[in-house]
């Protein structure tokens, strides 16, 4: 039984490589005995999109020129993305099948392909802190599995995404694809450490002019915040709603709304409570691991009651504020 294990994307893997003519790496044993093919650079995208790239096109005919060879080979898809983009599990998944359409496209029987599935940004290659680690972790993995007589038994090898394969000659193509899929699940250090930037942006304390805030996140695009903003003479106690709607690179461009109580005392010999909603567009850029600046736009609405009267106030609001992900 050999297993090869093709990495669409900017996996790399800890063994001793020759190359193909048609640009696949060989993986040797120690002996020096070829024990599979890896293609290590390949398929990535652009932050949002699950469009395939000339470039990639080429890559996966490379695939799938190795799958022709050999009839017995199957492949499982797997499409991954960045902490940073919205959706990420339905884009993973149309990235995925993306490229199953296009191997099948070129040929390869559907009953080869065992599934295509979006994994989200649950299996990080690069730093997502970065805008080169954010690339590489916008990928789709292909891995190869099947009977080959030609070649022993393959070692353990690990990649940078963490996928330690094991192949002998014993088990039964079922059972090995079983323990390539477990496999490919765990995670090293590289990966783990990589993953911790996702895990900054559940939770955060801002700071504005002149207020402060706490946000959490309730999904990959969609924010709720608890707001206290205070000035010569009036308090906001307000919530906040932040949708993501697109992703600029590193940028994320928002849509939202507020709503509070506001208490005012001293304007214009005036004191009072009443009400303030507003709608607003942002954008956001995390400019270091646990750090995020934002800024927004929107009109904003104050009707408050004084003396038994009732004021309405319209106005244009710009808000910014730093924030800190301490979880």
């Amino acid at each position: 039984m050999i297993l090869f294990l093709a990495t669409i994307g900017q996996g790399s893997v800890s063994a001793d490589t020759g190359q193909t003519d048609d640009g696949l790496e060989v993986l040797q044993n120690h002996a020096g005995a070829t024990t599979g093919y890896i293609l290590s650079s390949g398929v990535n995208f652009s932050s949002g999109s699950s469009a395939l790239s000339a470039s990639s096109v080429k890559a996966i005919q490379k695939v799938y020129k190795r799958l022709a060879d050999n009839k017995n080979l199957k492949v499982d898809i797997r499409g991954h993305a960045d902490t940073f983009e919205s959706n990420a599990a339905e884009l993973t998944t149309a990235r995925a099948q993306g490229v199953r359409e296009n191997i099948a496209g070129l040929g390869l029987e559907s009953n080869r392909i065992t599934q295509a599935v979006g994994l989200g940004a649950e299996f990080p290659i690069g730093d997502n802190a970065t805008p080169e680690g954010r690339q590489q972790n916008r990928r789709v993995e292909v891995i190869i599995t099947g009977a080959d007589q030609t070649a022993p038994a393959m070692e353990a090898r690990e990649s940078k995404a963490g996928a330690v394969v094991k192949a002998t000659e014993q088990p039964t193509p079922e059972s090995k694809a079983t323990e390539v899929v477990q496999a490919a699940e765990k995670k090293t250090p590289v990966a783990e450490e990589a993953d911790e930037s996702k895990m900054y942006r559940r939770f955060a304390i801002g700071v504005g002019y002149p207020d402060l805030r706490l946000r959490a996140a309730v999904t990959d695009s969609v924010d709720l915040e608890a707001k206290f903003a205070f000035n010569e003479g009036i308090q906001i106690y307000s919530g906040r709603l932040y949708w993501n709607f697109m992703d600029l690179g590193p940028l994320k461009a928002t849509l939202g709304g507020e709503a509070g109580w506001a208490r005012f005392d001293g304007i214009e010999t005036l004191g009072g409570n009443g009400v303030v909603t507003s709608a607003f567009v942002g954008l956001e850029y995390p400019f270091a691991k646990r750090f995020r600046v934002t800024a927004d736009l929107g009109p904003a609405w104050l009707q408050a009651t004084a003396d038994d009267k009732t004021y309405s106030v319209t106005d244009w609001v710009v808000n910014t504020a730093l924030y800190f992900y301490f979880f």
